[in-house]
């Protein structure tokens, strides 16, 4: 907005200072230019909407500069499976990493799809340490978790978090690949060598070895960021091939590899070859690991680099940088590079073909602009262009027996902000030591490459120091004094400039040189030690004594401890949480540097150069299949230390053999530290086995044991092997004498089969020739061979008459299976028993079938009073894992899929589930207000956009229904439908539901109405419950809801008994019934109890007053 901001007057050095406050700025009030005046009238200026220096190639890494208050938070691994439970540690602490305490935290948690999924206020455990454990669904959804923490929940997070969530098992073996070659050549394969063992300990011999070889082009090389290689049409396809080694782990668990180039792509671009390597253990699983390598070319390659970041300003100048890299990787020297600026313009060509209108982009290239440049060895060759409105193509290419070619596209406009960034020459610094102490000094070493001013400055997040000082060409040595305000560290930057000189035609020059000095953090750094010893057996006590040995007695502190298996952390190559590294190590630079320099007029077309290092890491692995054993993982919480800065931790390790690592973080006041350590824990012989992830009855298949003599001695093992009483093993099978030798390694089946259905442990016993036992056991599911199938028979009980119900219909059943159940009395038309359990037993679980299953046990405990017995305990239970597990399935507009929070959009299935969730609140269970509102407020939306409708309306009837039990639905759109549409309505739910509405809001009239309508739609004879309905429905769904809705509004509009004993009877002719008719079935039972009347009975000659379920 051109105002003001500040004025400044220069000190005796040449320095001038403003207010922080007036660089924070947004908008129309950022600044936008600092100019300078002398008193002779010289005048410069800096224009701060440019680009401050990219200094990445200098060695600025680490994380940003943290504000006033800094958070370090994290789980304890990196992966969980649905249903378990993520723990999380976070330590609040000042910009100088000193406690925070007694500060309220919001935690928020959100799903993959970005739903939040929980909220919770966290309270200090102890000098700013905080403890939160989040509690997954059973089905939790698939993906990255992500979990932030806020000191107000309205602002920006402080730090977050994130986890996976899936399914997925252990690790058992743990190999390396490991090669001398620096890249994969077309004429020389690469030798690869690969070592293996499993985390137990052992070797891992006669291992079967394969994997695959992936070539793709790539734009940019590692050693070279910023620089593009390659034509930008260039579109090579990757190229993917299995590798087929011969070789299998040898005696030691080593292998070597020798690993070759496919048919490459043609292409202009770099390529990189990515070999995958996978290890099959015994189990069958495979574990993969990856090596990456560049693939050599056949000639050199040309680099370019947009010296701007994105695009250009209309009516500017566009500058890049040249350079050429040899096959070798190296910068090396190219002459005569042929460049040319093309400016692009694209257009549609429509044509018809085959009776159809269709088009194309047409491309056209007219040439703005041409030249050649050397490229040197030490130096990028410059290219400038000026640019108008519009696209460009800029393309560089050498000519010769071996020609290369790069291209560029940029655009050019007015709406492009000024974005250059200039990054200087660089100008060789060096500190003599790699770290320091307050009050040491540091000297920097200097070395340019012409003599000069140099401004030497230390910076973090502001500015510490800065000092001018002379720079011979041979360099210098700047002394430099450590001080508090250094923190943890800061970065020592030196500019050096040198003065144009005309008569020798040289230009000003500029380098700028950065280095990190790293500041001690002395007895902040808590040096914590783990007394455990290198290995340990497993079924025992895992007790971790931790220590603080530099922590002054009587020093208040505290420790978190976590012991997880190897197996698990190396799914997602999980790091020992390290908040010492975090709050001590080195941070990004805090401020920006700008100069005008970029903008000189090149009298004598002087370049400068730029040289620039580095790269990235590579992707996280993963896997899937569900476990089968007890995970080990554990976590201990906020522990305080004594008074010595002693604390004792204790695990009960399970059965387990493999590598667990313990992981412990400790903080006091004014420091922070962790420590780790590997615990091998296992059997002197380890016994493994493995099976299928479940049988059906009749199913045979195979028990895997595998015996390894780690450490035990040579001689007759003794094994026993027992199974639950749904397995079947004959019994030559249940033991067996095994000869083992030192070191050696057997491998057995035993045959196995499903008998009864039900989950069944699986107990192998190895006993040693001194009597020493080791115990295996796993779990094994067996499952019935086909569906779920429900008889009923409807028998009526005249006065006097008399039923026997014994176990001969149960004859047909696989035992074990199968179950009767019996209902007596008025109500009892309705198989409530019968019905409940055949949703309880419905095999699958979308959000429409989970919603049927758990709608009517919301009136469970109404029922069970209305008939004289106990409600279940567990009812509560299973309704509140329902409704986490239905939220799971909440997208973000408040929608539901059937499988997940995707494919959403289905408005009868949003009023379902709505319409349970709010019932559900009704009755005092938890379901989050955000949740609910979510729900409702995409049904008011939906409603609002709804299409009329000549035929139909299920949705809309059902969103008005529930929307109208909340509160929230309009009266006046409820009488529009009642008086305009309710024939239009395509079923007598449809109607029933706006009658039910309209007698929430007290309009009686028109809801009788509107079930009177109803009740003559259910008298049409219809059978369509074999036909698809968007809605779910059926006729017996359509009656049973119906009567529920008569019932639960008390509206009067037909023999509501008449039409149970209809519903009875067609339930009575279904071979099968849906989830939808069982719940609304049970849900008018629950509506007819209420006013059933009494009926005397007697079972097994005890007198009952029914109804009986």
């Amino acid at each position: 907005n051109n105002d003001l901001l500040g004025e400044a007057v220069t000190d005796a050095d040449g320095f001038a200072r403003f207010e922080p406050g007036l660089a924070r700025g947004t908008g129309g009030a950022a600044p936008q230019l600092v100019d300078a005046t002398t008193a002779d009238g010289d005048y410069a200026f800096l224009d701060m909407s440019r680009s401050a220096f990219d200094l990445s190639d200098r060695g600025v890494v680490g994380r940003p500069s943290p504000g006033p208050l800094d958070v370090f938070v994290t789980p304890e691994r990196g992966i969980y499976r649905p249903g378990e439970t993520v723990h999380l540690t976070a330590l609040v602490r000042d910009a100088r990493a000193n406690a925070v305490g007694d500060l309220p935290l919001t935690l928020v948690v959100e799903r993959p799809d970005g739903v939040e999924y929980l909220r919770r206020t966290l309270s200090d455990g102890g000098l700013g340490g905080y403890s939160a454990d989040v509690a997954l669904e059973p089905d939790a959804m698939r993906g990255s978790w992500q979990a932030s923490l806020y000191a107000d929940p309205k602002g920006a997070s402080l730090a977050g978090t994130s986890v996976l969530v899936e399914d997925f098992e252990p690790e058992r073996l743990a190999f390396e690949l490991t090669t001398d070659a620096r890249t994969l050549s077309a004429t020389e394969p690469a030798t690869v060598e690969l070592a293996a063992r499993y985390l137990y300990g052992a070797t891992a011999p006669g291992l079967s070895i394969d994997g695959d070889i992936d070539i793709k082009p790539v734009t940019s090389l590692p050693a070279f960021p910023g620089y593009t290689f390659g034509l930008a049409d260039d579109a090579a396809e990757p190229v993917r091939e299995p590798i087929d080694f011969a070789e299998a782990t040898d005696e030691n668990g080593k292998a070597t590899l020798s690993v070759g180039l496919p048919a490459l792509p043609t292409t202009t671009r770099p390529l990189e070859a990515r070999i995958i390597v996978r290890l099959a253990d015994s189990n069958g699983r495979a574990v993969e690991r990856t090596l990456t390598l560049p693939v050599r070319p056949a000639t050199a390659m040309i680099g370019l680099k947009p010296l701007f970041d994105g695009d250009v300003e209309e009516d500017s100048t566009a500058r890049f940088g040249v350079i050429l890299v040899s096959p070798d990787g190296e910068r090396t020297a190219g002459q005569g590079l042929a460049w040319k600026l093309d400016r692009l313009e694209s257009d549609y060509q429509w044509y018809r073909a085959n009776g159809r209108w269709d088009y194309e982009l047409v491309t056209t290239a007219s040439r703005v602009g041409s030249g050649t440049v050397d490229a040197a060895a030490d130096a990028p060759a410059s290219i400038s262009a000026d640019v108008k409105w519009g696209r460009y193509r800029l393309t560089v290419s050498s000519e010769g027996d071996a020609p290369a070619a790069t291209s560029v596209e940029f655009h050019a406009g007015w709406y492009v902000s000024s974005a250059t960034s200039e990054t200087p020459d660089v100008l060789a610094v060096a500190l003599d030591k790699p770290a320091y102490r307050v009050g040491d000094t540091a000297r920097l070493r200097l070395d340019p490459r012409f003599a000069g001013i140099a401004l030497v400055s230390v910076l973090d997040d502001r500015l510490i120091m800065t000092r001018a000082v002379e720079v011979p060409a041979d360099g210098t040595t700047v002394d430099l004094q450590i001080t508090d305000a250094w923190g943890p560290g800061a970065y020592v930057t030196a500019t050096l400039y040198r003065p144009m000189d005309l008569d020798a035609k040289r230009m000003p020059a500029r380098a700028l040189g950065l280095t990190w000095a790293k500041v001690a953090p002395g007895d902040r750094d808590l040096d914590i030690a783990l007394d455990l010893p290198d290995e340990m057996r497993p079924r025992q006590a895992m007790t971790i004594p931790v220590s603080i040995a530099n922590l002054k007695p009587g020093t208040e502190a505290f420790v978190t401890v976590a012991a997880v298996d190897v197996g698990i952390l190396n799914l997602t190559n999980f790091k020992p949480p390290a908040p010492d590294d975090w709050y001590f190590g080195q941070r990004k630079l805090g401020v920006e540097i700008r100069d005008l320099y970029g903008l000189l007029i090149d009298r004598m077309q002087g370049v400068p150069g730029r040289i620039r290092s580095g790269g990235d890491g590579g992707p996280t692995r993963l896997a899937a299949p569900p476990p089968t054993e007890k995970l080990v993982a554990f976590y201990s919480g906020i522990v305080e230390v004594d008074a010595a800065g002693k604390a004792t931790v204790s695990f009960d390790l399970p059965e387990f053999n493999g590598t667990v690592r313990v992981m412990a973080m400790a903080w006091s006041k004014a420091g922070v530290g962790h420590a780790s350590k590997d615990v091998l824990v296992r059997d002197p012989v380890v016994v493994t086995a493995s099976v299928p992830r479940f049988l059906s009855t009749g199913d045979t298949s195979r028990l895997l044991v595998e015996i390894n003599n780690v450490s035990g001695p040579a001689g007759d093992y003794r094994l026993a092997v027992e199974v639950g009483h749904g397995l079947s093993v004959a019994p030559e099978d249940l033991t067996r004498t095994v000869t083992l030798a030192e070191k050696q390694r057997v491998a057995f089946n035993i045959p196995l089969a499903g008998a009864e259905v039900g989950d069944f442990f699986i107990a192998a016993t190895l006993t040693s020739p001194t009597g020493e036992s080791f115990p295996k056991e796993i779990a094994l599911g067996v499952r019935p061979p086909g569906q779920p199938v429900t008889r009923r028979n409807l028998v009526a009980l005249n006065p006097g008459g008399r039923l026997v119900v014994d176990r001969e219909p149960l004859s047909e059943f696989v035992p074990g299976t199968a179950s009767v159940a019996v209902s007596v009395g008025g109500a009892g038309r309705l198989d409530v028993a019968g019905i409940l359990t055949a949703l309880d037993r419905y095999p699958y679980g979308c959000v429409e079938q989970l919603t049927s299953r758990a709608l009517p046990l919301l009136y469970l405990d109404e029922v069970a009073v209305s008939i004289g017995i106990e409600a279940d305990k567990a009812v509560k239970e299973r309704i509140t894992t329902a409704i986490g597990r239905i939220l799971s399935d909440q997208a973000a507009n408040g929608s539901f899929g059937l499988w997940g929070p995707y494919n959403t959009g289905d408005l009868w299935l949003d009023a379902y589930v709505t319409d349970f969730l709010t019932r559900a609140a009704e009755k005092g269970y938890d379901v989050p207000k955000l949740s609910r509102d979510l729900a409702l407020d995409n049904l008011s939306n939906r409603i609002a956009y709804a299409d009329d409708f000549s035929y139909g309306g299920e949705d809309i009837a059902y969103s008005l229904y529930v929307l109208a039990r909340a509160g929230r639905a309009s009266l006046g759109d409820l009488r529009y439908y009642s008086e305009t549409k309710i024939g239009n309505f395509r079923t007598a739910l449809a109607k029933a539901q706006i009658g039910a509405a309209l007698a929430l809001y007290g309009d009686k009239q028109r809801a009788a109405n509107a079930f009177r309508a109803a009740f003559a739609d259910l008298d049409l004879a219809r059978d369509d419950y074999k036909v698809w309905r968007g809605d779910y429905g059926t006729s017996l769904r359509d009656k049973a809801a119906v009567l529920t809705l008569a019932a639960e509004t008390s509206v009067d509009a037909g023999d509501l008994r008449t039409l149970a004993t209809r519903i009875a009877v067609e339930e009575d002719q279904r071979k099968y019934t849906s989830t939808q008719e069982n719940a609304w079935m049970l849900m008018a039972a629950a509506a007819l109890i209420k006013d059933a009347s009494r009926t005397s009975f007697s079972v097994d000659g005890a007198t009952v007053a029914g109804p009986l379920f």
